[in-house]
């Protein structure tokens, strides 16, 4: 069980104890969301993004949860419903731009590659994405879709600097000999080939993948 798991367990023990916190909670959101995103949107995204950050939990999963979709509380359901569609459109555009800087930083290691080894290139980039992928995992779970078109967007804008990367170095080279010193399974438990790396530090890049709970 998992962090995330394990405080949902919590927060339902929580919740079932006293619905009173549970009813205050839904008010609370309901406040938040007619303040900001009708009176002032853009303080209303700089508000959740500072939720992300913070890493306050109890906001994210009450909207996740099941029961807050349920007719059993003093609000409609379909305002709701409203509200997390909105809510759902204003993580996306918040993801969209933490990718826009993600890239942004990638592509200054890919300028620096030059003065530094492949080994150290390869190192700055798993540090940046394992610490972007931190960062982000409280929501991934929010919107499926959007995870997936997300991460597929970054997989093709990094082999695309990837093979730059193996032309501008090894332009004499033959296209076989690009594959098989630049990609493979460093990994021994990888069943991935396609996987960037140096084969002299047996070095490569990480991967991840959405997995459906």
């Amino acid at each position: 069980m998992n962090k995330t798991d394990l405080f949902i367990y919590k927060y339902s023990l929580i919740k079932l104890k006293n619905k009173k916190k549970f009813y205050k909670l839904q008010l609370i959101n309901c406040y938040f969301y007619s303040l900001f995103k009708i009176i002032i949107p853009s303080f209303y995204l700089f508000f959740i993004y500072l939720i992300f950050i913070f890493r306050i939990y109890s906001f994210l999963i009450l909207i996740r949860y099941i029961w807050f979709f349920t007719g059993k509380f003093i609000v409609k359901n379909y305002f709701f419903l409203f509200f997390y569609s909105s809510f759902i459109s204003s993580i996306s555009s918040i993801l969209k731009y933490s990718l826009f800087l993600l890239k942004r930083e990638l592509f200054s290691i890919f300028l620096l590659s030059s003065r530094y080894t492949l080994q150290w290139v390869i190192k700055q980039i798993n540090f940046c994405l394992y610490y972007w992928i931190k960062k982000w995992e409280n929501i991934f779970f929010f919107d499926q879709s959007i995870n997936l078109r997300l991460y597929e967007n970054l997989e093709r804008w990094l082999f695309e600097k990837q093979c730059r990367y193996i032309n501008k170095y090894n332009i004499q080279r033959s296209l076989l000999w690009k594959i098989r010193y630049y990609f493979g399974p460093f990994d021994p438990y990888s069943q991935d080939f396609w996987r960037f790396g140096d084969c002299n530090s047996s070095t490569y890049l990480i991967k991840y993948k959405i997995i459906k709970v």
